[in-house]
């Protein structure tokens, strides 16, 4: 019974101790797969590209959040809204009235125009990120999906107990990844 407990302990401490940080991150595989043949590479998408797009486009940043990037998200969804604050400040300096004879609507139109574009830039970029980031860890989740094997085969062998070699019969656990 104490054997079996054991057994049992330590194959629950295995799976716990192989499962741990096996989390998929886009920057530790982003440099190790490129894009080309992705359609014969990948047989079952996990995470959808279009949908990833389709997200990021109605919701910014909520694609990220689909394929479980949030902290890249929310990086993006800062540059957003700091390109944004950049365009509302150069409005408001548009929109106001002169004081003194001093007309800062010429720099405070630059100053919009700069905002607008970098959060049409930060906008489409984002979209575009976030399908690149859904096909690539498609194709690094096919991966280790081929990748991974389970066999138990029969081990019969010859084992030196007490200075005497004594045939041994037992399973042998395979696992490859």
């Amino acid at each position: 019974m104490k054997k079996g407990i054991v057994l049992m302990l330590l194959v629950i401490s295995l799976t716990v101790a192989n499962s741990f940080g096996q989390r998929l991150r886009y920057r530790n595989i982003k440099n190790d797969y490129s894009l080309s043949n992705y359609n014969e590479k990948v047989d079952h998408q996990h995470y959808s590209p279009f949908l990833a797009g389709a997200l990021n486009f109605v919701l910014p940043t909520v694609g990220y959040y689909y394929v479980d990037e949030a902290m890249r998200g929310m990086m993006i969804l800062g540059g957003e809204l700091l390109s944004f604050s950049v365009a509302i400040y150069g409005l408001t300096g548009v929109l106001s009235p002169d004081f003194g004879g001093i007309t800062p609507a010429y720099n405070s139109r630059t100053v919009m125009y700069a905002g607008v574009i970098a959060l049409n830039a930060f906008y489409l970029w984002s979209i575009i990120d976030v399908v690149h980031i859904a096909l690539v860890k498609n194709m690094a989740l096919e991966e280790r999906r081929q990748g991974l094997t389970l066999r138990i085969n029969p081990d019969l062998g010859i084992a030196c107990i007490l200075n005497r070699n004594l045939p041994v019969a037992g399973i042998r656990l395979t696992m490859t990844f």
